[in-house]
């Protein structure tokens, strides 16, 4: 044996211990997503690109290696770890990249949940949608009348055709089924609100006359009953029998021809778009927009499917705060619909694990992000960015001062709690487990803290479209905020600013030991910048509270028009130093730099910012 020195477990927690460890959690959005390609992207950007701006830090030159996950059940994910950067005068750094997959959790999707889920957002009042979505709306809604009025004029030709001199005949049976559809649709063309409705019955009465015989015998048949009916009646108010009766047959053949050859000309157009649709249904509808029919529409069929999405959420973050690797903060980073995910995820675990704090040691600091946030409520402009950076900077504090050891609960000094606990679901019961499991007679400070969730980052996010994805209507958005059904930063429901109940935070005070950033291309027309994404930081409904960071970058010249997906693939600008969506990301993940001095870098992003100057040359990839 030779004489190399043997690392004890003592040294060795030592030397973990001076090392600054932060997990970052990559959301992804809908659609059948390949596991981990995007948070391998994402690491190179945020982690091996080099560049220096007024955005950026130093410039690093640093590798990431794809190693096995331990701490959690996730089937073809690994985990990405970074080289370790050194730090004068801090701990060192090292960033652990996951990624939290839930697509394959989303299966059984159908077009008819898309459908159900657009007819509800077109049947929304106007006044509900927001601006970005109007004339999405707008050509919709014209569509939906076109579409109706031409199946309603369809319809009433076909109605005519049908009446049969004989009453009692399923001719007339079946034409008086088509005036009652009509009815129906020339009551919903009337009516803005209800256009959308058109549109459904559009598509009925259409199929309903092609169905019923446009091109059978039976209709001209009756049609030459109707001409001599015509031929034989007496004249009346004055019209002349005779010459009406020698330009029927003209009339009654021109109306058939006509009517025959547009539903030949319809038959042709349905099938046209059954073929379009089927195509679209397999590439895009069912595969990708039925993620965010089925996650923003709460029915029987898809709260199954929600609840197993928000369980592995939940179990990932629990394997994190209690792994060996002892992190010093957990940040989530989310994109389009993973936005709603991880909200919803870390609503559900503050829930769970809040009440495992002593919260009487941290009443200072929480006090002071009360005061900052009832600091925001009146303020407008440059002035409300600065109060904004200001109430950041206590959440900071408070989530601080929560993970301190003097504000953890000890789990054997709760046990009077024991029945209370017992109703608060699996998850918090195993924490409590997990944490009663460190060794016997250990002090408190060696357990873990229940909350290292230090900041939600969203990017691409339709979280801007609160109220019209996640509420009936306006009214209805305000009202799950006020119950705390929805959590709101900062997380008072009043002007006061206080989010406490009976003594400590209430279960939707997330956003009062987390930092929220929203980064978003600023939408320049409907198909270029990205309509998806959006400002968050607005009152209720508009938005979800004053104290998000909205950050708004622009387009690099070259880069898609719709850039959606852009914010980390697109990595450079055109002279090959990292794009500003990309500093924008480092700087809310504040990994090289302080926290303060990274919020100040993102300040002079705060929406509304414009286009982005033109350039002829393009930028690099």
């Amino acid at each position: 044996m030779d004489n190399a020195k043997v690392e004890t477990a003592a040294e060795r927690t030592r030397e973990e211990r001076s090392v600054e460890r932060v997990a970052v959690i990559f959301t992804h959005g809908q659609g059948e997503q390949v596991p981990m390609q995007d948070v391998v992207e994402l690491a190179h950007s945020i982690w091996t690109l080099n560049g220096e701006s007024a955005l950026s830090d130093p410039p690093i030159n640093r590798g990431v290696w794809s190693v096995p996950v331990y701490d959690a059940d996730m089937s073809e994910q690994r985990r990405l770890v970074t080289s370790t950067l050194r730090r004068e005068g801090e701990p060192d750094l090292q960033v652990d990249f996951y990624q939290f997959y839930w697509a394959d959790l989303m299966q059984g999707n159908r077009l008819v949940h898309v459908w159900r889920w657009f007819m509800d957002l077109m049947n929304r009042d106007q006044a509900e949608v927001p601006e970005p979505l109007t004339p999405i709306r707008k050509l919709a809604m014209a569509s939906a009348f076109w579409v109706g009025l031409v199946a309603w004029l369809f319809g009433l030709v076909t109605a005519v055709r049908l009446w049969n001199a004989d009453l009692l005949s399923w001719s007339n049976f079946w034409a008086l089924l088509i005036v009652f559809l009509l009815a129906a649709q020339a009551y919903w063309l009337s009516r803005r609100p209800d256009r959308a409705k058109a549109l459904t019955a559009g598509v009925i009465l259409i199929a309903a006359s092609l169905l019923l015989g446009a091109f059978t015998v039976p209709l001209l048949q009756n049609q030459c009953q109707m001409v001599e009916l015509v031929q034989k009646g007496p004249g009346c108010f004055g019209y002349d029998r005779e010459a009406y009766a020698s330009l029927t047959p003209h009339v009654s053949t021109l109306l058939a021809t006509a009517h025959s050859l547009i539903a030949a000309l319809m038959i042709v157009v349905l099938i046209g778009l059954a073929f379009l649709g089927y195509v679209l249904s397999r590439t895009f509808f069912v595969p990708v927009m039925a993620d965010s029919a089925r996650m923003l529409r709460a029915t029987p069929e898809n709260l199954p499917a929600r609840d197993r999405i928000r369980k592995r959420g939940m179990e990932l973050l629990e394997a994190l705060h209690n792994s060996e690797r002892r992190y010093d903060r957990i940040v989530f980073l989310s994109h389009s619909l993973g936005t709603v995910v991880a909200y919803n995820v870390l609503m559900q675990y503050w829930g769970n694990v809040y009440r495992l704090f002593d919260h009487t040691a941290s009443t200072a600091e929480r006090e002071a992000v009360e005061a900052a946030g009832a600091a925001l409520q009146d303020l407008e402009g440059q002035a409300l960015v600065d109060a904004r950076l200001s109430f950041r900077s206590a959440v900071r504090a408070y989530h601080k001062a929560l993970c301190h050891p003097k504000s953890r609960l000890d789990p054997a000094s709760v046990e009077w709690r024991t029945t209370e606990y017992a109703s608060s679901g699996q998850l918090l019961r195993g924490i409590l487990k997990t944490l009663r499991g460190r060794a016997p007679n250990a002090p408190v400070e060696e357990s873990r803290c229940p909350w290292l969730v230090s900041d939600l980052i969203t990017v691409g996010s339709p979280l801007t479209y609160g109220s019209l994805l996640m509420a009936k209507d306006h009214d209805d958005f305000k009202d799950q905020v006020r119950v705390r059904r929805y959590a709101v930063c900062p997380p008072s429901e009043t002007a006061s600013g206080s989010f406490t109940y009976a003594g400590k935070p209430h279960h939707a005070a997330v956003f009062g030991v987390t930092c929220w950033t929203n980064i978003f291309f600023e939408t320049e027309s409907l198909f270029r910048g990205d309509i998806v994404g959006g400002p968050v930081a607005k009152e209720p409904p508009e938005g979800f509270g004053r104290g998000p960071l909205d950050v708004a970058v622009r387009r690099e010249p070259g880069m898609p028009g719709f850039a959606h997906s852009e914010y980390w693939r697109w990595a450079t600008d055109a002279e090959g130093r990292p794009a500003e969506h990309v500093l924008a990301l480092r700087n809310a993940l504040h990994l090289f730099g302080d926290a303060d001095k990274c919020d100040q870098n993102l300040k002079g992003l705060a929406p509304p910012r414009g286009r982005a100057p033109k350039s002829s040359t393009p930028a690099a990839t």
